[in-house]
Formats: C-alpha cells, sequence, structure tokens
C-alpha cells in the first residue's frame, strides 16, 4: 500500500464512522450543535491526512472556533456552565487527538511505506527520496496517467549553489535537510518530494494541473526564499504536467535514474 491508498482508506473508514455516529444521534434527538461538531471532526481528519501535523493543527483550531462560534451564537455567549464547559474541553480534546496527534502519525507512515517499498528510499544527506526512488515513482505515475488519464504536474525546484558557497560539507548538508524539510511544509502529504542526482529536487503533485503546479511553485520559491534567505533569483522553479510535457516527465526519471530506463 502506499500513502495515496492509505489516506483514501483512512478518510473513508474515518467518514464512514463520524457520519454514522451523527445519524446515530440525529435518531436519539441529540443537539444539532453537537451534530455539527461531530461533522467538523471531518475536516480535521482531511486536514490531518492530507497535510499532516500542520494541517491537522491548523484544521482542529478552525473547527474549535467553528464550535464555540456557533454554541455562543445559541447560548447568547452563556459559555459558563458546567455542561458546556465540559463540552468544549471534550472536543478540544478529541480535535487535537485527531488533528494534532493523527497528522504526526500519517506524517511518519509515509516514511514507512517508503521504505516497505526499498530500504534505500530515503536519502539520508537531505531526507528526502533518493533519485532512484523518485525515479520509480515518477514512472508508476506516467503509467498510470497513460492507462487512466489520471493527471500530474512535477515541480524541479533548484537553488543556486551559492547558498552554500564557503559552507563545510555539514553546513552545506544541512541547507539541504532545511529546503527538503521547508519543501515537505510546504505540501500535502500525498505529494512525493526526492533529490536529483545534481542537487536539485523534484515533486510529485498529483491530480494537479498547470494552474495548481504554478501556484504550488510560487508558494514553495517564496517559502525557500524567505528560509534559506536568497532573492528569486537563485531559485529556479521548473514545471512539467503530464498532460503537456509527458515526454520531459519521462526523461527526468530517466535523468534521475538511468539504469531504471536501461531496465526498461
Amino acid at each position: 500500500m502506499d500513502y495515496a491508498r492509505f489516506e483514501r482508506l483512512i478518510i473513508g473508514v474515518g467518514a464512514a464512522a463520524i457520519v454514522g455516529t451523527a445519524a446515530l444521534s440525529l435518531g436519539a434527538n441529540a443537539d444539532p450543535i453537537e451534530l455539527v461538531a461531530q461533522l467538523l471532526l471531518l475536516a480535521v481528519l482531511f486536514g490531518a491526512v492530507r497535510w499532516g501535523r500542520r494541517g491537522g493543527t491548523v484544521a482542529a483550531v478552525a473547527a474549535l472556533v467553528a464550535y464555540v462560534a456557533i454554541k455562543g451564537v445559541a447560548l447568547s455567549g452563556n459559555l459558563s456552565s458546567p455542561d458546556t464547559l465540559g463540552a468544549l474541553v471534550l472536543h478540544t480534546v478529541l480535535y487535537g487527538l485527531v488533528g494534532v496527534l493523527g497528522g504526526e502519525t500519517c506524517s511518519r507512515m509515509k516514511g514507512l511505506f517508503a521504505r516497505a517499498h526499498d530500504a534505500r528510499a530515503i536519502d539520508e544527506t537531505s531526507t528526502a527520496y533518493t533519485s532512484r526512488f523518485i525515479a520509480r515513482l515518477l514512472g508508476e505515475a506516467v503509467a498510470t496517467f497513460q492507462r487512466y488519464n489520471i493527471s500530474f504536474s512535477v515541480l524541479v525546484i533548484s537553488v543556486d549553489g551559492r547558498a552554500t558557497m564557503g559552507m563545510g560539507a555539514s553546513d552545506a548538508a544541512g541547507v539541504l535537510r532545511t529546503t527538503a524539510k521547508r519543501l515537505r511544509k510546504g505540501l500535502r502529504l500525498v505529494d512525493e518530494v526526492g533529490r536529483l542526482p545534481w542537487g536539485a529536487f523534484a515533486i510529485i503533485l498529483p491530480q494537479t494541473g498547470r494552474a495548481g503546479a504554478q501556484i504550488a511553485g510560487d508558494r514553495l520559491r517564496a517559502d525557500l526564499r524567505e528560509t534559506l534567505g536568497v532573492d528569486d533569483a537563485a531559485i529556479t522553479v521548473r514545471r512539467l504536467t503530464a498532460s503537456d510535457d509527458l515526454d520531459a516527465i519521462i526523461a527526468l526519471a530517466a535523468e534521475a535514474d538511468p539504469s531504471e530506463a536501461e531496465a526498461d
């Protein structure tokens, strides 16, 4: 199982459980606000599974704020009763567990899935995928597109060597790790980040067209500019979409791992 399938499984099972519980509560004449609170948990789950701990945390806070606002309006601002305070604590804990703990767990699961595919999937220097593994993922994405016409895009992001000029090997490796970490923070968990042989990073964006790739590329450029303290000219972003640039993506996969291309 890869992370995309795991994501669909968790969201599907979670949605069934949450909606089913809400439906049972509806039949028992439950408080409509508490039903909404249960459904808000689905948004928290989605944020955690799709974006990891950061997305889960944001979704948990947003859900809690929405719950407090709805509850406050219904009770004319009187939130100090023991029952209401108890409900607030309960939902704070529940949203937090699903959003923060669930998001962290999902992030770790993605690495486990990668290692299950290939024990050498992780580049120890940058902590991104190795060029060999990202080449395999590119090949799988191309095959899926050719068979099922499921679109995807690829970003190739490189930082000018001047960003590490004069640094020792340890400091330069730290910059690589920081770059990979910042890229992952700006992406969904379902997106894949790998280090190419020449030092650039390849990012696979499943079910993403040219417009989405443009937005993601611009956002990641801004993130790296701020994190590394470099200007726009030092960051190169190349955007490729399966519908328009399939041959270029196939060539990129071959460059990332020539041995795989020769084997094919």
